[in-house]
């Protein structure tokens, strides 16, 4: 099942609620690392102001992720408001997106009829987090060992990162022996 076309002509009699409950994969919304195992729900009330179909609403879907700091499987809750606006102008194929003062995107319709759906998958789209963590807090994987500090501490965690050498002007191979002991090999060698 697919989001139906909204016919312009019984938007003449009033509003039309659009609800929506459908599978994700239908949409074709799972995009680099999320996926959509679920259905996306919602509704949306297109109404006829003068010559523009105006759509407004809200969907919703869950993804699943990988929280960026410690890599852990994430299920993160999606809102997106709907919020679209549709004119009968074919300049509009033939040029830029066009925006008003109050941030309308304009969207082309035929005159007969609207097809939302592809407005809808890219308002979810947009809503997707950039660094989705799995809490706000996220502690992340120890850069030295690998463990999941939210989990379990380590001893490493800063120690070997922050050190710093006493005397600021030292050279770089002091800099690094702070850091790292040189081992036999490496004192022979310089």
């Amino acid at each position: 099942m697919t989001v139906p076309k909204i016919e312009v002509s019984i938007l003449r009699e009033g509003p039309v609620t659009l609800r929506v409950d459908q599978p994700c994969r239908d949409l074709d919304l799972d995009v680099n690392d999320f996926s959509f195992p679920g259905n996306l729900t919602g509704q949306i009330v297109f109404q006829l102001a003068q010559e523009e179909v105006i759509g407004r609403g809200e969907v919703r879907a869950s993804t699943r992720t990988k929280c960026v700091r410690c890599l852990k499987e994430i299920e993160i809750e999606i809102r997106a408001p709907i919020e679209l606006v549709y004119v009968h102008d074919p300049s509009l194929l033939e040029s830029e997106i066009q925006v008003d003062a109050e941030s309308h995107v304009y969207n082309y319709f035929n005159g007969e009829f609207i097809e939302p759906i592809h407005d809808i998958r890219e308002m979810i789209l947009i809503e997707l987090p950039t660094n989705p963590l799995c809490v706000e807090n996220c502690l992340g994987l120890c850069p030295v060992c690998g463990v999941n500090r939210n989990e379990k501490s380590c001893d490493c965690s800063t120690k070997q990162l922050d050190a710093k050498p006493e005397d600021a002007s030292s050279s770089w191979k002091d800099q690094l022996r702070a850091i790292r002991p040189a081992s036999e090999e490496d004192r022979k060698k310089s």
